[in-house]
């Protein structure tokens, strides 16, 4: 019912769009820096690949409207331009989005004001979309390619200057009030000894404390208690408990395949356990990424051994229904590992 509802408003919207004022074709505009590509590929394309490609997108282009390339964005749809460079305010692309008139989109319900804002800001600036020619202008000395986040080498920054030097107990206090600093904001006042404890239990456990560790930690007044504390919640299986659980969403963990077949996954707990155990062990992420991907692929400590590493993480790839498994996988994937998203190549019939 609910992709019959999309398909309905998608043709509406084709109608008046179709109706809408005319705006001469857009000239092409290209970001030609560093942070104007990064402001795109991390802000604009994954609204229009989620929230817009499924009807102005390769496949299908209502209004004969394609949001998925620089081409189809000039372009705009059949009445013409969707941005107005001279008053980007009256744009289009901006009225259909704030759902100012009659035109509502997406379909689904109105954008978060994160992406409205998002929007706002790119139309204003002139829609500049990157181009290759501009990708390989920016593109850093290593051969990295500028944009999201996932796809930047890890970087070493020293701890920057700060005001003031009696607020600091650690090199990462001093990137935290640099930026106050440069707010002209002040930093809050210590927690009491309470509030530590009922922070670190939360984010550690996912649990208050208990009456006898109130007590304990309340009469302990050496410097190191809360460093005590600390090591303590990291070294008990609660903490593996707490933080796996926020993988296994990650991965789409669940003890049956859902939907409308939901077939019992009698064994998933094994994996749930790898992940619960691989953050109790503290298993380096470079490993944990390996094990999921090509766990039974990697080598034992004996010859015809059958390894944990070989038979638990690469359920990774076993989660949800066997439809939802067939074209989504390439998806999980990305969403996983990079935060990104990918048109997946596959057989007409998976």
């Amino acid at each position: 019912m609910q992709g019959t509802m999309i398909k309905v408003f998608s043709v509406l919207a084709a109608v008046l769009l179709a109706s809408s004022p005319l705006f001469a074709q857009m000239e092409p505009a290209f970001a030609t820096s560093r942070s104007e590509v990064e402001f795109f590929e991390n802000n604009l394309r994954p609204i229009f690949a989620v929230e817009c490609a499924g009807c102005h997108g390769a496949q299908l282009q209502m209004a004969d409207l394609n949001l998925t390339t620089a081409e189809g964005f000039f372009k705009g749809s059949s009445r013409g331009a969707i941005v107005d460079p001279e008053r980007p305010a009256e744009s289009v692309l901006l009225q259909v989005v704030e759902q100012q008139g009659k035109v509502k989109m997406p379909p689904t319900g109105p954008l978060s004001s994160e992406k409205l804002q998002a929007l706002r800001e790119w139309v204003e600036n002139g829609a500049l979309w990157p181009s290759d020619d501009s990708a390989a202008v920016v593109a850093p000395s290593d051969g990295a390619k500028p944009g999201l986040w996932a796809f930047q080498p890890v970087q070493d920054h020293e701890p920057p200057t700060v005001i003031d030097q009696d607020w600091v107990r650690t090199p990462i206090d001093r990137f935290i009030l640099a930026k106050l600093e440069e707010q002209g904001i002040q930093p809050s006042a210590p927690a009491e000894k309470l509030q530590l404890l009922r922070r670190a239990k939360f984010d550690l456990h996912g649990l208050p404390p208990s009456e006898q560790e109130i007590e304990e930690f309340l009469s302990d007044t050496a410097p190191e208690a809360m460093a005590r504390l600390v090591d303590r919640l990291l070294a008990s299986p609660r903490y593996g408990e707490k933080w796996g659980r926020h993988w296994l969403d990650v991965a789409r963990y669940a003890d049956s395949t859902g939907l409308d077949e939901d077939y019992r996954l009698p064994h998933s707990w094994r994996y749930r356990d790898y992940v619960v155990d691989a953050f109790n062990r503290d298993l380096p992420f470079d490993q944990f990424v390996r094990e999921q991907l090509a766990g039974d692929l990697m080598p034992a400590d004996e010859p015809g051994e059958i390894t944990r590493e070989a038979s638990s993480p690469p359920a990774f790839w076993r989660w949800g229904s066997s439809h939802w498994r067939s074209k989504t996988r390439c998806r999980l994937f990305t969403t996983s590992w990079t935060n990104s998203l990918i048109r997946c190549r596959r057989p007409s019939w998976a």
